[in-house]
C-alpha cells in the first residue's frame, strides 16, 4: 500500500455532513457537493436536506 492513500470516506476532517440528497441520501458537508450530485445522477431533479431533517 505504500504510496497509496487510503480513502477516507464521507466524513472529513470539515467536520460532519451537513447536506443530503432526499432522493438517495447522498451527504456532504459541502453544499454544492450535493446540488452537483443531483445535477449528474439525478438529471437535476432531487432536493437538498440538511442531514439531520
Amino acid at each position: 500500500m505504500r504510496g497509496k492513500k487510503a480513502a477516507v470516506g464521507i466524513y472529513t476532517l470539515s467536520g460532519k455532513p451537513r447536506w443530503a440528497c432526499a432522493m438517495c441520501g447522498m451527504y456532504s458537508y459541502h453544499k454544492y457537493s450535493v446540488k452537483r450530485h443531483i445535477e449528474n445522477l439525478h438529471n437535476g431533479i432531487g432536493n437538498i436536506v440538511s442531514f439531520i431533517d
